[in-house]
């Protein structure tokens, strides 16, 4: 399992030229702000955006975030790294 190396400096440009592209799908701004709300962190943000390769996968994580909000359920971002791992993991089954 190969993970990509961000540093926080290239990451946040990544995401600004991204936004300035249009390149990120409505579902992802929402995944995005709500990873925002819960750790304000470039690192954590990009790390699980860049696990999440496919849409299927932003589509669960998004749904996952969005139930737990709904139960009012606090998740750790530990916890929402462990989810983008099994995640990413199904993916290369």
């Amino acid at each position: 399992m190969g993970m990509i190396i961000i540093n926080s400096l290239t990451c946040g440009r990544l995401i600004l030229i991204l936004r300035e592209h249009m390149m990120i799908s409505e579902t992802e701004r929402k995944l995005m702000k709500r990873l925002k709300s819960i750790w304000d962190d470039r690192n954590f943000v990009c790390g699980v955006m860049s696990g999440l390769r496919q849409a299927d996968k932003v589509d669960k994580m998004l749904e996952f975030l969005l139930m737990a909000e709904r139960r009012k359920e606090k998740y750790t971002p530990d916890q929402i790294m462990a989810l983008t791992i099994t995640l990413r993991k199904q993916e290369n089954q």
